[in-house]
C-alpha cells in the first residue's frame, strides 16, 4: 500500500510538474513575462491541481481536517516551496547562469520532495 502511495503520487506529482513547466515557458516564451512573475503564475496553477489531484488519487481517505482547512495548509506548504523556488532560481540563474529552464527544472525536484513529506504528515491526515 505505501508503495502504491508514492507511485501515485508520484504519477501526480510529475503531471503537476509538466502542468508548472509547461505554463512557466508558455509565459516566458509566448507572453514574455519575467521569470519571476512566471514562476509565481505557474507555481499557484500547479499547487491548486496538485492539491485537487492529490486529495481525489492518492491521499484518499477520511480526512481529520477539513477540506478548506487542507486547501489552506496546502497553499501555506506551497508558499514555503516556492521561497525554496525563488531561492534556487535566483541562485542558479542570476549567480551562476545556468539556463532559466534547467533552474526552475532543479527547483521543482526540491519543491516534490518537500510537497510530498508536507501532504502525507500534516495536511492528508
Amino acid at each position: 500500500m505505501k508503495n502504491n502511495l508514492i507511485l501515485r503520487y508520484t504519477f501526480v506529482g510529475g503531471f503537476c510538474f509538466l502542468v508548472d513547466f509547461l505554463i512557466f515557458i508558455f509565459l516566458l516564451e509566448i507572453f514574455l513575462f519575467s521569470w519571476y512573475a512566471g514562476l509565481l503564475i505557474s507555481f499557484v496553477i500547479a499547487t491548486y491541481t496538485n492539491y485537487y489531484l492529490s486529495r481525489n488519487y492518492v491521499f484518499v481517505k477520511n480526512y481529520s481536517k477539513k477540506k478548506s482547512l487542507q486547501l489552506i495548509y496546502t497553499f501555506l506548504v506551497s508558499i514555503g516551496t516556492l521561497c525554496l523556488n525563488y531561492i534556487i532560481i535566483f541562485t542558479l540563474h542570476e549567480i551562476f547562469y545556468f539556463h532559466v529552464y534547467l533552474s526552475k527544472f532543479i527547483s521543482i525536484f526540491f519543491g516534490f520532495i518537500i510537497n510530498f513529506i508536507a501532504r502525507k504528515k500534516f495536511i492528508f491526515v
